[in-house]
């Protein structure tokens, strides 16, 4: 039986890590504005080729760079526009859309779904049992 409570421990826990973050961001980050693609970097591993890339963008006079993080999704092409989703309230909390966000949101999701149905399923053989 501990081996029930341990996986459906994993999974909810790495589900809400993965998902969590990404509902937040998307949720407060409303407002738009049109930054510029400055630079790519590529890793290649056994998985394929993972991408990040770094913009720039400014908002009410402030000069903000981030990236997106390893991302297997998206196109990036650097000197171009882009669109960067902000936060009003924090414009230096920010994300690309289109680059593999909601893909991960999903994923995330789904894997916390798993982690609850293992812990009711888990419920479900102690009563039987």
């Amino acid at each position: 039986m501990f081996v029930v409570w341990l996986m459906g421990t994993i999974f909810l826990s790495v589900g809400l890590f993965v998902c969590v973050p990404r509902y937040i961001r998307f949720f407060k980050c409303k407002a738009s504005v049109i930054g510029i693609m400055n630079g790519l970097r590529h890793h290649r591993d056994n998985d394929g080729t993972s991408t990040k890339a770094y913009y720039e963008y400014t908002v009410n006079g402030v000069h903000y760079q981030k990236n997106t993080g390893w991302t297997s999704n998206g196109i990036f092409r650097v000197g171009k526009e882009c669109v960067v989703k902000y936060d009003p309230n924090k414009p230096e909390r920010s994300y690309l859309p289109k680059t593999g966000q909601i893909i991960n949101c999903m994923v995330g999701t789904l894997f916390a779904f798993a982690g609850v149905g293992i812990f009711i399923c888990g419920f479900l053989l102690m009563r039987i049992l």
